[in-house]
């Protein structure tokens, strides 16, 4: 319905909501989260008015999946270790969309038409915010092309063909409105402030996301999911999927989300109980600690460097270890 807050407005200034809740729902996030932006003053005193209904996180994922395992129970994490990895595999191909989900368990596989809808759905939200679907996919396969690398809206402009840096931040700013993408800023360590101006990181926030948006760039026709499960048996496309979900699961949780970059860099940052959490993600084989000994020089205080792994397991004052399924879930908890 267009024009839907007027009418919530009106019902409000003529005393007629008084002592009602009125829920407010919509496919259209942009819809949704503009229209609740012109009704300052009558949305009531509750310490929390808005709720985000996201796509489910791994924790959540394996608590559907596998709802033996202990989420609060370390031991029980451990004994699972490779279940947990076999899932992680699962959540990679389908995200946390249940309707994905729901079609790899009874079929073995996601239909095209999976990615279709939520293709669709974006199109659609995109269109009704004045914007063109070719545009989106331009700027969508620059972000493909820079996937985990820092880039600018310049360069993203220059390389897809559109004219303005401006238009493209615009509808990369949509996109993280609508949580297709997350932009993840520079934060410089030594006043620890995002510096906006420097080139960021852009990730899609969902695995599933990423396929369509793949699937779609390399014109793959109704082949998103073999095309999905070639990209995953790529090490170096799968590592960087990998990261992406590390870098969505602290975002969710911490509220916030950097990379750092000198001569080395560091994947994500994130501030966690008046404390900067810094974590690398290696999702490979096997990983030397002293590959990381160049931390202590960089990393302010005593602080820790946490490394997501594939498998590898390392408890030191000033490093951690840990396999990339186990962080997710722990860090839900955090």
């Amino acid at each position: 319905m267009r024009e839907w807050q007027r009418g919530i407005k009106a019902l409000a200034d003529e005393g007629r909501l008084k002592n009602t809740t009125v829920l407010l729902t919509g496919a259209n996030l942009l819809d949704v989260r503009e229209g609740t932006e012109r009704l300052p003053g009558r949305r009531g005193k509750l310490a929390k008015l808005d709720y985000e209904q996201l796509p489910l996180t791994f924790a959540e994922f394996i608590q559907l999946k596998e709802p033996d395992i202990e989420l609060n129970s370390q031991e029980s994490l451990l004994f699972h270790q490779d279940l947990l990895l076999y899932r992680f595999d699962d959540f990679l191909l389908t995200g946390g969309f249940l309707p994905a989900i729901n079609q790899l368990k009874k079929t073995g596989r996601i239909p095209s038409w999976i990615y279709q809808l939520y293709l669709s759905w974006i199109e659609g939200d995109i269109g009704r915010a004045g914007k063109l679907e070719r545009n989106l996919y331009q700027i969508a396969g620059r972000i493909l092309e820079h996937h985990t690398t820092p880039v600018s809206w310049l360069s993203i402009a220059r390389e897809s063909g559109i004219t303005s840096h401006a238009t493209v931040q615009e509808y990369v700013e949509i996109l993280e409105k609508m949580y297709v993408l997350q932009v993840t800023p520079f934060l410089d360590l030594s006043t620890q402030t995002p510096k906006y101006r420097k080139n960021r990181k852009i990730y899609f926030q969902d695995p599933l996301i990423f396929h369509c948006f793949s699937g779609k760039n390399n014109s793959i026709g109704d082949n998103f999911y073999f095309e999905s499960k070639r990209l995953l048996n790529n090490p170096q496309d799968k590592s960087k999927l990998v990261e992406a979900v590390v870098g969505a699961h602290i975002k969710r949780y911490s509220g916030e989300c950097y990379y750092w970059q000198g001569k080395k860099e560091i994947d994500f940052l994130a501030r966690q109980h008046q404390k900067i959490m810094y974590v690398e993600v290696k999702y490979q084989g096997q990983i030397k600690p002293s590959d990381f000994n160049w931390c202590s020089n960089i990393l302010p205080g005593k602080n820790k460097l946490v490394v997501a792994t594939k498998h590898q397991f390392l408890q030191r004052k000033d490093l951690c270890l840990i396999p990339v399924p186990l962080f997710l879930i722990q860090i839900s908890s955090m």
